[in-house]
């Protein structure tokens, strides 16, 4: 692997989602590929995290206005695809446990 100068992390990552970034693209040599599904898994952690805090603030549950029925939030359904979706990507690139960096289990 080639160490290269750090790519700078996409504007409009939260503070995380950036961290991951210059964890994974770093100073390693990463193809344009990559360095996109890389940004897409950044981005997937965002609106998970976001959708996770709407529901915090609004509750699991809605209740429509005209009939008065109470559903699981819609939010909730998206953040699980969300986290599928960003499961899917990290295991596309590899970044499952690595004892050597993340120690032992």
């Amino acid at each position: 692997m080639t160490t290269r100068d750090p790519i700078p992390a996409p504007q409009g990552l939260s503070a995380r989602a950036a961290t991951l970034w210059r964890a994974e693209a770093g100073g390693h040599t990463r193809s344009a590929g990559r360095l996109l599904l890389l940004e897409e898994l950044c981005r997937a952690i965002d609106r998970a995290n976001g959708y996770a805090a709407t529901v915090g603030r609004e509750g699991l549950t809605k209740t429509t206005e005209r009939t008065g029925a109470v559903h699981i939030h819609p939010l909730v359904k998206a953040e699980q695809l969300e986290r599928q979706f960003i499961a899917r990507l990290a295991a596309s690139l590899h970044l499952q446990w690595n004892s050597t960096e993340d120690g032992r289990r």
